[in-house]
């Protein structure tokens, strides 16, 4: 393995069962992920809760998902676990960095991501939709930036929220960290290879970027639209109001994808999983948290 995987001791993972329509639900110890491909096995605590017993020669797929996304994929599982489908897998939410850092490295890694690598060799498939948007206090008068705009700010070009259209006032940055998938998106749809401004002030998590602006009147953030639950301000880009119709209809311009990837073509039974998400049925569970690949 190329680069060091988290210490994922006394961290929560879950390994969920598919046979005759049990859940098993555990609470692991450690997700120890080998060297030479990454089989993610689970030391599970004596205090698992009774459910059916799972055989002990099932095989545990391990997958993996971004902070970000990683809800989704819990509801996921958690519901297909609910078909009459032989299929154990193993879950973990993993940094985008590590994750990016060894795919191409290890045959069984797969995770699932706002940000697909730039790297042609990998194998990629699209499981619901999204977009990145600009948020700011509600306080704050300004609507809609362009996107030159909204890149300026965060180049430090624009410092003063007056030269957008708002009050005398100096604009506060707030980015996620590099390596963090909303990062690169937000790069790969406005940035480019532009440099953010040093004066931007690092958070490590949509939460954190959202309780910062929050308490900030002069702060901005960007965010995925999934994330929010309406007490920030979101700007119109270019005019366009980022919502399920405008993202649908490809008229927001900073839209996004919500990939699964990986070193390959999957196999069983993770193919059919990802076959099941793209189906209807599948599509309807993506609905409740990010925007469906059928809207």
């Amino acid at each position: 393995m190329k680069a060091d995987w988290p210490n994922t001791q006394n961290r929560s993972c879950s390994v969920i069962s598919v046979n005759a329509k049990p859940i098993v639900m555990f609470k692991p110890t450690r997700l120890a992920i080998a060297t030479a491909a990454i089989v993610a096995l689970v030391a599970c605590s004596p205090k698992t809760q009774t459910a059916t017993p799972v055989a002990s020669t099932a095989t545990v797929t391990p997958l993996f998902a971004t902070p970000n996304t990683a809800d989704l994929v819990q509801d996921l599982l958690t519901q297909y676990a609910q078909l009459s489908i032989d299929a154990s897998f193993a879950f973990d939410s993993v940094p985008y960095s590590q994750l990016a850092a060894n795919v191409t490295h290890e045959d069984a890694l797969y995770f699932v991501s706002h940000h697909r690598p730039n790297d042609p060799n990998l194998w990629s498939a699209p499981l619901a939709l999204d977009g990145i948007v600009a948020i700011t206090n509600p306080r704050n008068p300004v609507e809609t930036l362009t996107t030159a705009q909204f890149r300026q700010i965060y180049q430090g070009f624009l410092m003063n929220w007056s030269e957008a259209g708002g009050t005398d006032a100096p604009i506060t940055l707030y980015s996620r960290e590099t390596g963090s998938a909303i990062r690169a998106e937000f790069d790969r749809l406005v940035m480019g290879q532009r440099v953010t401004s040093p004066n931007a002030q690092i958070v490590p998590s949509t939460q954190a970027a959202i309780e910062r602006v929050t308490h900030d009147t002069n702060g901005i953030a960007y965010a995925p639209l999934s994330q929010l639950d309406g007490t920030l301000k979101v700007l119109a880009i270019d005019g366009v109001v980022p919502d399920v119709q405008t993202i649908t209809s490809q008229i927001y311009p900073l839209r996004s994808t919500i990939f699964i990837v990986g070193p390959s073509e999957p196999l069983e039974p993770l193919a059919s999983f990802i076959s099941w998400i793209q189906s209807e049925d599948g599509q309807a569970i993506v609905s409740e948290r990010f925007i469906s690949l059928f809207n």
